[in-house]
């Protein structure tokens, strides 16, 4: 966990924005050679940028031993941690060139087999190692998998470089990408700037508490990961082609999907708390169920923005994303402490802080989206009417809840019901993303 949290905020330093920059100019430059240079130029700069971190991770194992570990005995593990963050960079990189190839059943494979499957097998293969020799069997597998699979992208490099290269390609990634590293910072502070604040005003059990509510809020972004991936290779795409139209037809649709299904999924949440955080966890975690409610008042906002923000990315060169987040990371970590000096617990008062934090992002996203492409009313009438049937749906689930007790099947059955319910009346209402998702009209 302190490994994979370490990679995170490595990440920035690792990748300079370039995994944003390349997924963003290779659709809008359909020239084989231009792309070459763009596919050449930020591998160079994410390997440079890796082998320097590992470089110094490695030079400093004491240091760095206590910074992450809290002893300085543990110089293995930063050893190895030197060597997955090259492995990480190297992996993350390609991953951002088949993204911006929209090639996304290699990306995929490329995922799934160094995240997943290459760590099981790691494991199981080296279960009598300890701890720093399985994450460095990690690393080493990575970086094989990964040279081997991505061939393209090597003979594209070499290529590169008997063409010697292209500055203004280089000086356009960079321009695009370094601005956005302080976002990347705050993000991470958002995420774990929680927790870890949360540690040292309370107890362990209160940041289980919270990571469980943080985790809920999560969830919908793993489910729209992949339409936040293909986003913004496909706006810069159209961007290039001048379809502004397109553009503004389609994040309509989109908002409107994207409201309707987070405020049923707060809501739902906010009624079956209870037994979702029982089933998930167990009795002895079930005093985060308050926490988890309040934490839902954040979804929608955390959802446009997980989304939106790659419409954004594509949209400029301007770093919006960057600075709502640093703005965002201020408004957390400004209510936190004001909440603390009202006497209001530490688990409260960053759990407040989190929503109001990601309420801000999530408006400032949506305010910069409007900002560039001025499209038509996004708040219908059709769309007050579905967050009233999502009100509803909640009260009734709660009701039905509360008569039926904890029994785990029927509360499974509830929520299919209101599934059920809650799709019948998208379609009975006409609303226009499910038409055109169901008859694939406006989507292209």
């Amino acid at each position: 966990m302190l490994i994979r949290r370490s990679l995170y905020f490595l990440q920035p330093v690792i990748l300079l924005g370039i995994t944003v920059a390349v997924p963003r100019y290779l659709p809008m430059h359909p020239d084989p050679v231009e792309r070459t240079h763009i596919s050449a130029i930020g591998f160079w700069v994410v390997t440079i940028a890796s082998l320097a971190a590992a470089l110094v991770l490695f030079i400093q194992r004491p240091v760095f031993a206590q910074w992450i570990f809290g002893d300085t005995g543990q110089t293995p593990l930063v050893a190895s941690l030197a060597v997955m963050s090259v492995a990480f960079g190297l992996h993350s990189y390609a991953y951002s060139y088949y993204r911006g190839l929209m090639h996304i059943r290699k990306a995929n494979v490329l995922d799934a087999v160094n995240l997943a499957l290459v760590p099981m097998v790691a494991v199981l293969l080296c279960a009598r190692w300890d701890v720093a020799a399985v994450v460095l069997a990690i690393a080493v597998a990575m970086l094989a998998f990964t040279v081997l699979y991505c061939g393209d992208l090597w003979r594209k490099v070499i290529q590169s470089l008997r063409l010697g290269g292209d500055r203004a390609i280089a000086r356009s990634l960079l321009t695009y990408g370094l601005p956005r590293i302080p976002g990347d910072l705050a993000l991470a502070g958002l995420l774990f700037g929680a927790p870890l604040l949360l540690a040292h005003a309370a107890d362990l059990h209160q940041v289980g508490r919270f990571s469980i509510a943080q985790t809920v809020l999560m969830l919908p972004g793993a489910a729209l990961a992949p339409l936040s991936i293909l986003l913004l290779p496909y706006v810069s795409a159209r961007r290039a082609d001048g379809d502004r139209q397109t553009i503004q037809r389609q994040a309509a649709l989109l908002f409107h999907g994207l409201l309707d299904l987070s405020v049923f999924f707060a809501l739902q949440m906010v009624a079956m708390a209870d037994v979702v955080v029982v089933m998930w966890v167990g009795e002895g975690l079930a005093d985060a169920t308050p926490l988890v409610r309040l934490i839902m008042l954040a979804v929608p906002f955390y959802t446009i923005y997980f989304v939106f923000r790659s419409i954004l990315d594509a949209t400029t060169t301007f770093p919006v994303t960057a600075i709502n987040l640093v703005l965002s990371f201020v408004v957390f970590v400004a209510f936190y402490f004001f909440f603390l000096q009202w006497q209001i617990v530490p688990t409260v008062s960053v759990t407040l802080g989190t929503v109001l934090a990601y309420m801000f992002l999530g408006l400032m996203t949506f305010v910069g989206f409007v900002a560039y492409y001025r499209p038509p009313s996004l708040i219908d009438g059709a769309t007050l009417r579905m967050f009233l049937i999502n009100i509803a749906l909640a009260i009734a689930a709660y009701h039905a809840q509360s008569m039926v007790g904890e029994s785990g099947l029927v509360s499974i059955l509830i929520e299919f019901c209101a599934v059920a319910a809650f799709l019948a009346m998208l379609w009975r209402t006409r609303r226009d993303w499910i038409i055109a998702f169901v008859t694939k009209r406006s989507w292209s």
